[in-house]
C-alpha cells in the first residue's frame, strides 16, 4: 500500500460513482492504518500513513464521495460497518480486520435493484439505446454552437464624451492688454475682501486659554470576580487521578516520552484540540512502545476524558 498506488488508480477513481469511491477510500485507509498498527513505533511507516490520509482527504474534497469517518484521527475500526451500510454480527476490532471486512463485503455494499456497470453507475433501461457515442457528441456540439450563434449580440459601443467648447482666440496684438485687464480684475477682488483681525491683536501669537486641570477620579470598592477552577483541578477531582501536564515545548515533550518509556505513568491522555499532529503522533508512539494505554480527549473536558477512556478500555458508553 503506497501513495503511488492511489495515484495510478486516480483516473479510474474519477469515473466511479460516489458510492463506489467511498468503498475504495475505506479500503485504502484501513490498509494504511493496519500497517501503522502492525509496525507500531516505526517513524517511516507512521509518516507514510499520514501522507496517505492527507492525500485521501484532498481527493475527497475534490470528488465529494461523501463523509468518510475512517479518515478522522479518533475513528475506530468498527466504524466501517456503518460506512458500508450493512449489518454484521462480529465487529472488527483492529484496522487489519476492518480492511478484510471491507474487501469481503464490497460486493454486498454495492448491491442495487438495477444493474450497475463497472464504475458503479446504474443504466436506465427505459432510455433507448443510442448509436455511436462520437456521433452523438458531434451532433450535440453542433447544436450548442448553433444556439450560441443565434443569441450572440454585437458589443455595445459607448459614445465618446462631449468635447469642451473651444476657447476664443485672442489676436497676438491684443494679448498684453488682455493680461493686464485680468490682473487688475484679480487685484480688485482681493482688495474687496473684508479684513479679519487676529484674536489677541497684532501679528504675534494667539493667546490661548489655560486648560482646566482634570479632577481626580473617585474610585469605589472593586468587586473581585470569583476565579474559575482550573481544568487540572476539575479532572483530578472528578476522575480521581494525579495528572502531570505537558505543553507543546519540544524539551518537555521529549522528557515526557522518556518518562512514558520508563512506565512512570499509568495512562496517557492526549488533548488533540491543543496539540499539533506531530506531537500527537510522538506521544502516541511512545505510549504504544512503552505499553501504556493512551486516549485522545480533544480539549480535555471531563466528559470527553470519560468517553475516551471508555473507548480505550473497551467499555460501552452509558
Amino acid at each position: 500500500m503506497s501513495a503511488w498506488e492511489i495515484a495510478d488508480a486516480r483516473p479510474d477513481f474519477a469515473l466511479m460513482a460516489p458510492r463506489l469511491q467511498k468503498v475504495h477510500m475505506l479500503g485504502w485507509i484501513c490498509r494504511a492504518r493496519g500497517l501503522d498498527e502492525q509496525y507500531a513505533g516505526e517513524h517511516k511507516v507512521a509518516m507514510l500513513v499520514r501522507r496517505i490520509a492527507h492525500e485521501l482527504t484532498n481527493i475527497s474534497k475534490i470528488m465529494w464521495p461523501g463523509s468518510v469517518q475512517a479518515l478522522q484521527m479518533n475513528a475506530r475500526p468498527d466504524c466501517v460497518v456503518g460506512e458500508l451500510g450493512i449489518k454484521a454480527a462480529l465487529l472488527p476490532r483492529t484496522w487489519n480486520d476492518a480492511s478484510e471486512f471491507v474487501q469481503t463485503h464490497r460486493e454486498r455494499a454495492m448491491q442495487s435493484d438495477v444493474p450497475l456497470d463497472d464504475y458503479g453507475w446504474a443504466d436506465d433501461l427505459r432510455c433507448p439505446a443510442h448509436g455511436d457515442a462520437r456521433q452523438v457528441l458531434h451532433d450535440a456540439q453542433l447544436l450548442v454552437e448553433e444556439l450560441s450563434a443565434r443569441r450572440r449580440h454585437p458589443p455595445r459601443r459607448r459614445s465618446p464624451p462631449p468635447s469642451p467648447p473651444p476657447r476664443p482666440q485672442v489676436p497676438p496684438a491684443k494679448r498684453p492688454h488682455v493680461r493686464r485687464t485680468r490682473a487688475r480684475a484679480r487685484l480688485r477682488q482681493h482688495q474687496a475682501r473684508p479684513h479679519r483681525p487676529r484674536p489677541g491683536g497684532g501679528r504675534g501669537r494667539v493667546a490661548r486659554r489655560p486648560r482646566p486641570r482634570p479632577r481626580p477620579r473617585q474610585v469605589g470598592p472593586v468587586r473581585q470576580q470569583p476565579r474559575r477552577p482550573r481544568p487540572q483541578g476539575q479532572l483530578e477531582d472528578q476522575l480521581g487521578l494525579d495528572i502531570s501536564w505537558c505543553d507543546g515545548n519540544p524539551r518537555k515533550v521529549q522528557a515526557q516520552c522518556e518518562s512514558i518509556a520508563r512506565r512512570s505513568y499509568d495512562l496517557v491522555l492526549i488533548a488533540t484540540g491543543f496539540q499539533a499532529h506531530t506531537i500527537d503522533g510522538i506521544l502516541a508512539r511512545a505510549a504504544r512502545a512503552g505499553g501504556v494505554p493512551d486516549a485522545r480527549v480533544f480539549k480535555g473536558r471531563p466528559l470527553a476524558c470519560i468517553r475516551a477512556l471508555a473507548r480505550s478500555l473497551g467499555m460501552q458508553e452509558g
